[in-house]
C-alpha cells in the first residue's frame, strides 16, 4: 500500500499471519498437530493481497505486472540462489537438477525450503488480478445481486475445473486472493455490511469444512492427500477468511504503531528467509538441548537474515548501472 492508502489494522493482521506461518512451522518441526491448525498464515496473506486489489482500476496492465513480478522475483531469486549455494556446498544429495529448474520457474520447491511455493502462487494470483479488474468494471454496470450471482458461480466453476485438471495450482489457495478481491470490491460498493455477511457465512463454512476435515482424518485416519489435499485448502481457505474479516472488525480503530512499519517493510524477505532456519538441513532447532533457546537463536536468524536480504535486493532493485532497476524521472 501507499502511505496514502495506509491502514494500521491491515498491518497488523499480517503481522499476525507472519507469526502464525513462523510459529506453525517451528511445530511442523517438533510434529505437532498444531502445525496443521496454525497452517492458514499463507492463507490469510492471499485474502489481504486480494482485498487490497479489489475494485481498483488497471489501465496498464503490463506496467502494472512488471512492477508486481520485479518486486517478487528479484527478492525472490537472490534468496534461492544463496539457499541454492548453501546446499551445494553443505547438502548437495538433497538438490536435483529437475527441482533447480522448477524453482526458478517457480512451478516446483527444493526440499527443506518448501514455502517457497507461495511465490509462484501470488505471481499466478498477479496474472489474473487485470482479468478480474475487468470483470469487477463489467459488475459495476448490472445490479448487485445478479453480479454476486456471476461471482459465485465463477468461483464454483474455477473450484471444480481446478479440482479435476490437478494442477500445481491447487485452486482452494488461489480462491483465498480471489474472495479477498470481490470482498473488498462488494465492501467499496455496497458498505461495511459486506464485511460482517461474508464474516458470517465464513464462519458456517468453516464449521462445515473443519468438521469434515476432523471426520475424514482423525475418525477415518486418511492421510489428506492427493485429491483429498482439497478438503484440507478449503477448510483453511475458509478459516482463514473467518479470522481475516474477524481480525479486520476487531482492529479496525487500531494505532499505527512502529512495529507495524517494520513488519511491512520486511515481512517478505522474513518469510523468504524462515524456513531454511527451521524445517532446511541448516535448521538451528537443535543447535542445544534447550527448547526455547534454539527457538530464540532461530528467531533471531531469521530477523537478521530477512534484513541483510532487503538491504542486499534493495541495493540491487536501485543500481541503475544498466538501467534496467531504477526509475527514470524526467
Amino acid at each position: 500500500m501507499s502511505r496514502k492508502e495506509y491502514n494500521p489494522s491491515i498491518s497488523m493482521i499480517r503481522l499476525l499471519a507472519m507469526m502464525l506461518i513462523i510459529s506453525c512451522h517451528i511445530c511442523q518441526y517438533y510434529d505437532s498437530e498444531w502445525a496443521w491448525w496454525l497452517n492458514i498464515g499463507v492463507q490469510i496473506f492471499f485474502i489481504l493481497s486480494g482485498f487490497l486489489y479489489g475494485g481498483k482500476e488497471i489501465k496498464e496492465p503490463i506496467k502494472w505486472l512488471g512492477r508486481q513480478f520485479k518486486k517478487i522475483l528479484i527478492r525472490y531469486y537472490i534468496f534461492l540462489l544463496i539457499a541454492i549455494g548453501l546446499y551445494i556446498i553443505f547438502a548437495p544429495n538433497i538438490l536435483s537438477i529437475g527441482s533447480i529448474i522448477s524453482s526458478f520457474f517457480c512451478v516446483g520447491v527444493i526440499k527443506g525450503i518448501g514455502h517457497l511455493w507461495f511465490v509462484g502462487y501470488i505471481l499466478f494470483c498477479y496474472l489474473i488480478t487485470p482479468y478480474l479488474s475487468q470483470l469487477s468494471s463489467y459488475l459495476d454496470k448490472i445490479n448487485i445481486n445478479r453480479s454476486i450471482f456471476i461471482v459465485l458461480s465463477l468461483i464454483c466453476i474455477c473450484s471444480v475445473i481446478g479440482v479435476l485438471t490437478h494442477s500445481y495450482f491447487r485452486p482452494g489457495r488461489i480462491m483465498c486472493y480471489i474472495a479477498g478481491f470481490f470482498i473488498s470490491y462488494f465492501y467499496k460498493r455496497a458498505g461495511g455490511g459486506v464485511i460482517y455477511v461474508c464474516l458470517l457465512l465464513s464462519f458456517v463454512l468453516a464449521a462445515l469444512t473443519n468438521i469434515v476435515f476432523c471426520f475424514m482424518k482423525y475418525f477415518k485416519g486418511l492421510s489428506m492427500n492427493g485429491i483429498l489435499s482439497n478438503i484440507t485448502d478449503y477448510s483453511h481457505l475458509s478459516l482463514g477468511l473467518f479470522i481475516t474479516l474477524g481480525l479486520m472488525i476487531i482492529l479496525r480503530k487500531i494505532k499505527d504503531i512502529y512495529i507495524l512499519k517494520i513488519s511491512d517493510k520486511y515481512s517478505y524477505e522474513i518469510y523468504l528467509v524462515h524456513q531454511l532456519f527451521i524445517l532446511s538441513p541448516f535448521t538451528l532447532m537443535g543447535i542445544s538441548d534447550y527448547v526455547s533457546l534454539n527457538i530464540v537463536f532461530t528467531l533471531l536468524a531469521i530477523i537478521i537474515s530477512g534484513f541483510l536480504l532487503h538491504v542486499l535486493s534493495t541495493s540491487i532493485l536501485s543500481f541503475n548501472g544498466l538501467g534496467l532497476f531504477k526509475r527514470r524521472h524526467p
